[in-house]
């Protein structure tokens, strides 16, 4: 499938540490919805997991995820595939980053000592179609 690219509105509001919904799809193919940070990386969004949740499972089984980013009434939804890096390195790399992303130097370290307790992986979500509302 064709990716789509955020346009500056897009990227502007994506640039402000906003919480991600992600949303998987269940073995039973029920969804799974789940709070995540997040950041940009060009056209692609990209945020961790813990190595063994439900929704690292889910994504390995099926890629096929969407994310959503609300601030109000206002948002982005990005749909698309997941490319997942399983390096352990990867995941810390990537959460230390976003972590100094929503919290700043010091603090983003503090929040990365926190949860870097067990093995996480760096997930890309290669978008494929963007959808917003007053963005």
């Amino acid at each position: 499938m064709a990716t789509e690219s955020f346009n500056e509105r897009q990227k502007a509001f994506l640039a402000y540490p906003r919480y991600g919904i992600v949303s998987t799809i269940n073995a039973d193919g029920s969804p799974q919805a789940t709070i995540v940070w997040f950041m940009r990386d060009g056209d692609d969004l990209v945020f961790t997991v813990e190595a063994e949740s439900l929704k690292s499972r889910n994504m390995r089984r099926d890629p096929r995820i969407v994310m959503a980013i609300a601030d109000g009434g206002r948002f982005v939804s990005a749909k698309g595939s997941v490319e997942l890096d399983e390096r352990p390195e990867a995941g810390a790399e990537w959460l230390l980053r976003i972590a100094k992303r929503y919290y700043g130097e010091e603090e983003g370290t503090n929040q990365f000592n926190s949860f870097n307790q067990k093995p996480s992986i760096a997930v890309r979500l290669k978008v494929e179609k963007v959808l917003s509302v007053s963005v």
